[in-house]
């Protein structure tokens, strides 16, 4: 099933840019990685290429990034950021991101991290300043 992760302005809802997901296989337990061509993913991930090596993604208060299941146009899960209520405007279809939300996660622009899932997947949103491409975050 092909997806499409969104980025998202939470200022006014706007889409930044998105990536197609829509080859190779996602396995259960496995890793996906969306990254800049200059970011080493080890081969045991899947990985797809934002079109610039900086500022693919918005890092503003509020922002978001919305994963999104292309057949039945489901939000399979979003991530948000330094700030709340965020909305996405989808073609003029308004869907609140409200429930995905961490306000209190930010980047402080002055550590070296990430926004992640502490533990993967089932976590809350954290701050990780250990970079883990392809691998468990930290």
């Amino acid at each position: 099933t092909p997806y499409t992760l969104y980025a998202v302005n939470g200022g006014n809802g706007a889409t930044l840019g998105s990536v197609l997901l829509n080859a190779g296989t996602w396995v259960a337990g496995g890793y996906l990685v969306v990254a800049s061509a200059n970011v080493v993913v080890p081969p045991s991930a899947l990985s797809f290429t934002f079109a610039g090596n900086q500022d693919q993604l918005q890092n503003g208060a509020p922002d978001a990034v919305v994963l999104v299941e292309l057949a039945s146009n489901a939000i399979i899960d979003a991530v948000t950021y330094e700030g709340a209520d965020v909305v996405w405007d989808d073609a003029g279809t308004l869907r609140p991101l409200n429930l995905f939300q961490e306000p209190s996660v930010a980047d402080n622009n002055a550590t070296v991290g990430s926004l992640c899932r502490l533990p993967d997947a089932t976590g809350p949103q954290a701050f990780c300043t250990t970079l883990t491409p392809g691998t468990a975050n930290q």
